[in-house]
């Protein structure tokens, strides 16, 4: 098998094998990358204000959804509760911190498919983007034992370079992070921004609820 080394940044990943995973290694090393520094955002309000620079040029805005759920009066009960309470709470990003970093091995079987064993939670979606990155339906995905995943291993990483390196190369291709790669690239759980008031009765029973939140999802 050959083995993959990346460097990694926000917006590109330059991925290059060889057959030995110290030359890979080393290879890595004689790469220098000169960064051009973007407009960017850095949080939820910088992004969502009207004249934030794009994260995505083909979209129209930051705003990756918004959503709106009532059920009842929320304001007529809070207004009625003998208790009333505001606070403003917040979570952070969340490294899911699985045991096995991202692996992925790639090879043609016998009938002429790109085979990929991986270790993600979800063999059925890295299939369907394997199969619309290389033009083909000729692949086939199995998973390995996960080795940890708790949400952090359902979108590709290494499945879709390894399996494309298979097809360019015609050979075995293992593509696995470190645990510093891991780290810089694979989704974690998003952080939320929380504005909520709450109204209780005498007895503590909830009465209504009012809350505004905000998703960074990166």
């Amino acid at each position: 098998a050959y083995f993959v080394n990346s460097l990694f940044s926000l917006t590109k990943r330059l991925t290059f094998s060889s057959p030995n995973a110290n030359i890979s290694d080393e290879a890595k090393k004689l790469i220098k990358v000169e960064y051009e520094v973007l407009p960017h955002v850095h949080t939820v309000e910088e992004a969502a204000a009207p004249d934030a620079p794009l994260v995505y040029d083909e979209e129209e805005t930051n705003v990756c959804a918004y959503k709106h759920i009532s059920r009842g009066n929320a304001e007529e009960a809070i207004k009625n509760s003998k208790y009333v309470i505001s606070h403003h709470f917040e979570t952070p990003w969340t490294e899911h911190a699985f045991l096995e970093p991202e692996c992925a091995v790639s090879f043609y079987d016998e009938d002429g498919d790109i085979f990929v064993y991986s270790t993600d939670q979800s063999a059925h979606q890295t299939l369907h983007e394997v199969t619309l990155m290389l033009g083909t339906d000729k692949v086939k995905v199995q998973n390995a034992l996960v080795g940890g995943g708790f949400g952090g291993k359902e979108d590709m990483t290494v499945q879709h370079l390894s399996a494309l390196l298979t097809y360019v190369t015609k050979k075995p291709i293992k593509m696995k992070l470190s645990r510093a790669e891991s780290l810089l690239v694979h989704p974690k759980r998003h952080p939320f921004y929380m504005d909520m008031t709450m109204g209780c009765d005498e007895n503590g029973n909830i009465m209504g609820q009012q809350a505004e939140t905000g998703i960074c999802s990166g």
